[in-house]
């Protein structure tokens, strides 16, 4: 339980790290334009099934820069302080 517990935290910290880093790399690329180039990961166009009863659209798109990846590592050493 404890370990399964870690883990949710562990995912939260990543996912805290990676959206605040792009929010960073967003504000600093006026500053730095490095910062602000991203790269784009995801489906492009997304998936659509239409079955007349219901429609379903599934699609996702990950937006990484510098900062994002940076936030990631900040977000794993705090972990390991934990």
């Amino acid at each position: 339980m404890a370990r399964q517990k870690r883990g949710s935290i562990l995912w939260v910290f990543l996912l805290v790290g990676f959206v605040l880093g792009g929010i960073f790399g967003e504000l600093l690329g006026t500053i730095f334009p490095i910062l602000s180039k991203s790269v784009t990961i995801g489906l492009d166009p997304s998936f659509h099934l239409d079955l007349h009863l219901f429609q379903f659209t599934l699609g996702f798109l990950f937006h990484v820069n510098l900062m994002s990846i940076a936030g990631v590592i900040i977000a794993m050493i705090m972990y390991r302080w934990l």
